[in-house]
């Protein structure tokens, strides 16, 4: 087996989905801003 690095695991782990997060978070943020927008406007 191999041996786990866990260190390298870490630093994927903290590196990879945070970046992921916040590219995720910013897309919910203006998608919800347009719908928000939408919701106000009328139609």
């Amino acid at each position: 087996m191999k041996k786990f690095n866990v260190r390298k695991w870490f630093d994927d782990a903290i590196s990879a989905p945070t970046i992921q997060y916040l590219i995720f978070l910013k897309f919910r943020l203006t998608k919800w801003k347009k719908l928000t927008f939408n919701l106000y406007l009328p139609t």
